[in-house]
């Protein structure tokens, strides 16, 4: 029986209960990674209830199948780069493979893939983790000191108290997208760029 649940997709009741909450499980399409490969749409079991999640054993094969044509799409375009492989090269999705040294070795293609290897991909929640390792970077002080402008200056000109500007200064108060635009022609620079950069934080900076 297929059902649609708000925030899931499209899915088929199964017979198979949950190993940890003993629920039911439901057969769900998802995207999967698998050796630095997105693999889109393949059948997992869910549960609804917990989160548990296993790839079926239909939902394997047609990793091996997909990462095997993914691969040698790879191969055919290193070693001769045609138009017609450049598809197949780009539907690696946000795969990072690079260039073999020698793509000889690659002739036989290892997809002997275990479930263990299988992880699903949450596009949204790549980008959120990524996202997390940049931060704002304020230059606000900078100019301020290049430009000499005092302080009661600017806040008369922004329309806010002298401690906002501090803050600002300071960068323990980042101003919204209006004033912000407001400081560029305040403080005399070109952009939002001169006055906020926003930048990957090495860890050892975290």
């Amino acid at each position: 029986m297929a059902v649609r649940v708000r925030g899931w997709k499209k899915a088929q009741r199964t017979d198979k209960k949950c190993p940890i909450c003993g629920s039911s499980l439901m057969i769900e399409k998802k995207d999967v990674k698998v050796r630095g490969i997105v693999i889109k749409n393949v059948k997992m079991e869910v549960c609804r209830s917990c989160g548990y999640t296993e790839i079926t054993n239909e939902g394997l094969e047609e990793v091996k199948k997909e990462y095997k044509r993914l691969i040698q799409a790879v191969i055919r375009f290193f070693k001769s780069p045609k138009p017609s492989d450049m598809m197949g090269y780009m539907s690696l999705n946000l795969a990072t493979v690079n260039e073999p040294a020698d793509t000889d070795e690659f002739d036989d293609i290892d997809n002997n893939i275990s479930s263990d290897e299988i992880e699903v991909y949450d596009e949204d929640e790549e980008i959120r983790k990524e996202l997390e390792k940049y931060k704002v970077v304020s230059h606000v002080k900078e100019v301020v000191e290049e430009k000499s402008i005092p302080v009661s200056s600017i806040a008369k000109r922004l329309g806010v108290s002298p401690q906002r500007v501090y803050d600002i200064i300071k960068g323990k108060n980042i101003p919204n997208l209006e004033n912000t635009f407001k400081l560029v022609k305040i403080l005399g620079v070109e952009k939002i760029e001169d006055l906020y950069e926003y930048k990957k934080v090495e860890e050892d900076d975290q």
